[in-house]
Parts: C-alpha cells; structure tokens; sequence
C-alpha cells in the first residue's frame, strides 16, 4: 500500500513528464513549422527563377511528391547550366561575340544608308515616270511612221528596178496590184522543198533557225554556256562567266558580268534552250540555271554526244525538294570560289564507330588538304531532341565535334546556332566547334573565306 511519501513521488514523475512531454510536442510544432517554411521558401524561389522549367515539369509529374533533396538538386542542375550559359557570353567569349555583333550592326547600318540613298532616287525618277511614259509613246509613234516611210520607199525602188529593166523605148512594166514587201524569214541551214508547208517543219527546226539568226561569235559563246552547263562545271552566271573566260572566248569581270553576258543569256532564253530554278530565297539570291529538253537535244547536237541524267534531278532524287537542291549547289559555288577541290556533290555513306549511318550533303577538300564532311541546313522545321542526337551526334562522331554548315542567311545561321546549343546541353557533349557559311555573306568580294562565322563550345 502507497504511503503518502510514494504517492507523491509519483505525482512529481508524472509531473516532470507531462511537462517534457508539452516541451517536445512544442518543438516538434515549432521544426515542423519551420522545415513547411523552409520548402515554401524553395517552391517559390523555383517559380521565381525556373517558372518556364518548373510549368513544363509540372505538366508531367507531381512536383508536391517531390523530397526537399529531390527539389534542391533540379534547381542546382538547372543553376550549373545557366551559369555555364551566362560564362559562355561573357569573358572573351562574350566579347568576341559583342565585337561580331556591332560588326554587324555597323554592316547593316551602312546597308540600311545606302538603301535610303537609292529609295530617295528611286522617288525622284518615279516623279518623272509620267513625263518618260510621254517621250517612249512619242518615240513610238515616230518609229511607225519611219517604218512606213521605209515600207514606201522600198515600194518606189522597187517600180524604179522594174522599169530600169524593160525594153529601150518601151512603156515600164508597172503592176496594177501595189508591191508589198514580203516578210523577212530567217534562212534555213538547209533547203527545204517548195511543196513542204510551213506548218509540216520537222523538230530540229527551231535548232537551224537558232543557228542561222544568231551571229557566229555569239553562237560559240552559247554553245559553250550550254556545255558547262550540262556537263555540270557552273550553274550560276558568275561560275559561267569564268568558264568562258578559262576557255579565252569571254573577258568579263564574274562578279559584274556585261551587256554581252546578258545578251547571250536572253538569246537562249528566247530559244528556250536555258531556265532558270527558283530556289525560294529571294531576288538578291542568284538562281541556277540549267537546260531545257531542248536545250539537251542542241547539246547532243553540236557535240554528237548525249548527256547523262541531269545533276539538278539527281540532286533534286537525292533531296526531295527544290529548296535543299538550290542550296547543295550554292554551296558549291561558294566552295568554288575558294579553290576547294574535289567537290562531291553525291557523296557515299559513312558509318560511325557505333555503327549509325551518315550521309552528308557533300564534302570538299580545302586548300589546306582537309577533307570536310559539310551540310546544307535551311533549318525549315523545328527538330526534336532524338532528331537533333542523330543528326549532330553521329556527325559530331566522325568529325571529332568539328561542324561545316552552310545556311542561306542570317536568320538560318541564329536557328542553327540555337539547334546545335541545345543539342549540346540535352547530351551534356564537352566540347564542338561550328564553322558557318552565310551564303550572301562568303559572295562578298570583301569574304576571305567561305566560313563567315565561327564559335566554339567547351564545357568544363
């Protein structure tokens, strides 16, 4: 039985433990107010910082399952990788990008100047248009009546020979019909018989009349325009300009080519022997020129040989569209100019140490003796991250990370630049080099080679 002394023994013990009790379930409120605190303040700081990233996470799984731990470590991944972004811009990476870009800042200021200038001219002949349209409608009308007074005097010269041809002391032999001139045809290489009709010509026609109505050195320039052309040696007009000066039948400067090019090319456009692909990049970018079927048959004509398949339709098999073809061939162009070798316009697969397949649009040696594996980008759809490891991942295993691209504009080049970082920071890849060529910009007669641009990533 308890004495007095034992019960209130116990009435302190319980005492001291209903307090420490009190005392532990305070703390335990207070930590657990504290650690709910803590993982608002990282919910926000993530919405603050990472909103875009954390919205495309949120769309796939359940962010609020997520352990503190789990949360610290994707905000100190996506840190690292902006760090590393902001690192790349400055320093002298950064600067060097600056200094390319107040390059072209100034570039486009003085482009954007000099088309002021000629938009004022352009205003100041519009304002006179009026008063030309007048002068070439009275140059008209003074071409009519010079063409009649011709036609009347070729009719009194003729009545003047027929009389001078009659009997001494006879009456002239006049017609009572008026004389009309008969219409000038162009002659034929050969004769034709009188009872063949006009509407009966065989197909080769149009070859003779060809012949027969364009000037012997302007037929030798155009068959050879026709041969480097179907044989493949030059597609735009500044390549065939330096074929004909090559062959000593042409002395033109390529990057302005004379009335005498044109004139040669509007010839055989007439006789639709030449047309030209129109590639979709505007009116500033020369479009190749290639032969018609006509232009083929002259071809075997004046060579007695025929042509193989078109370049531009085994290009066009290869590619599938008319866009990439144009470009595969501005590519060459440029490469060209720059007295890169052994240009391979269909060049054979390769296959990585892992065994995938690249094909590249084409390869060139360089005149250092580099071969290089080079692609054609008009970066027309947006590709997705498998896309983008296969495309520069299996290339990136051939050329050790070295790229050779060649893009239409400035536009294409961003994109790619844009495409290639990210294909950089979704495989964690250490290290790539990118040689761009733009292709308005290596046509320059101030470019030095046809990379107009080139950047690198190193990743530590």
């Amino acid at each position: 039985m308890l004495t007095s002394h034992d019960e209130q023994f116990f009435k302190i013990q319980l005492k001291w433990a209903a307090d420490n009790f009190d005392a532990e379930h305070r703390a335990r409120l207070v930590a657990d107010q504290r650690a709910a605190a803590a993982r608002g303040l990282l919910m926000e700081l993530a919405m603050h910082l990472f909103a875009s990233e954390l919205d495309a996470v949120c769309k796939q799984q359940d962010v609020t399952k997520w352990t503190d731990v789990e949360l610290v470590h994707w905000m100190k991944d996506l840190l690292g990788r902006t760090l590393w972004q902001w690192r790349a811009s400055t320093g002298d990476a950064g600067r060097r990008r600056l200094e390319q870009a107040a390059q072209e800042i100034r570039r486009l200021q003085a482009e954007n100047a000099q088309l002021n200038q000629r938009n004022h001219v352009l205003e100041a002949e519009a304002k006179h248009a009026p008063t030309y349209q007048a002068t070439i409608n009275d140059l008209k009308h003074q071409i009519e009546r010079l063409q009649q007074e011709l036609a009347d005097s070729r009719d009194d010269l003729d009545i003047a020979r027929s009389q001078a041809a009659g009997p001494a002391g006879s009456s002239p032999l006049i017609s009572d019909r008026p004389v009309i001139a008969e219409p000038y045809v162009p002659p034929r290489s050969t004769a034709s018989s009188s009872s063949k009709s006009t509407t009966e010509r065989s197909t080769t026609d149009w070859y003779a009349i060809w012949q027969d109505s364009t000037a012997p050195e302007a037929l030798e320039r155009q068959q050879h325009i026709l041969k480097v052309i179907g044989e493949g040696e030059a597609f735009f007009r500044a390549e065939i300009v330096a074929a004909l000066n090559a062959a000593g039948v042409l002395h033109d400067d390529p990057e302005r080519p004379s009335g005498t090019l044109h004139r040669l090319f509007a010839g055989l456009s007439e006789h639709g022997l030449i047309e030209e692909i129109d590639g979709g990049y505007g009116a500033s970018v020369a479009r190749p020129s290639v032969l018609t079927e006509r232009g083929r048959e002259a071809y075997r004509l004046f060579t007695s040989r025929a042509l193989p398949e078109p370049i531009e339709q085994r290009l066009l098999n290869r590619h599938k569209t008319v866009e990439h073809t144009v470009l595969n061939l501005m590519a060459r162009q440029v490469l060209h100019r720059f007295r890169y070798t052994a240009i391979d316009l269909f060049p054979e697969a390769r296959r990585t140490p892992a065994g995938a397949v690249v094909i590249p649009d084409l390869t060139a040696v360089s005149p250092e003796g580099e071969l290089l594996l080079i692609e054609c980008e008009r970066l027309a759809k947006h590709r997705t991250p498998d896309e983008r490891r296969n495309k520069w991942g299996d290339l990136a295993a051939l050329t050790q990370g070295q790229f050779y691209v060649v893009v239409p504009g400035s536009q294409q080049q961003r994109d790619l630049i844009t495409e290639i970082s990210q294909w950089i920071m979704e495989t964690g890849t250490k290290q790539a080099q990118l040689s761009v060529c733009q292709y308005t910009r290596a046509l320059r007669p101030a470019a030095h080679s046809p990379w107009t641009y080139t950047t690198a990533w190193a990743l530590a």
